[in-house]
């Protein structure tokens, strides 16, 4: 849960990073169900939406960034 004073920078990186490992885990449950000789085809279309969506959270949090650099700038 997003603390009261966390900027949108952080709740975009703090959200990165739970997608980074929701990714992660997925992949190694794909890998077991390969290993295993499972149907992987569930397995795969869940990771697939994985990381699309983390692709699309590492684009707003560069997005983010950048809004953050040009606003440093003097």
């Amino acid at each position: 849960m997003a603390e009261k004073d966390e900027s949108l920078l952080e709740v975009a990186r703090r959200r990165v990073t739970e997608a980074e490992a929701r990714v992660k885990d997925q992949a190694a449950r794909l890998a077991d169900a390969i290993r295993w000789g499972q149907d992987a085809a569930q397995a795969k279309a869940v990771l697939d939406v994985f990381e699309g969506t983390l692709r699309f959270l590492q684009e707003d949090l560069a997005r983010l960034e950048a809004e953050e650099a040009t606003r440093r700038q003097p």
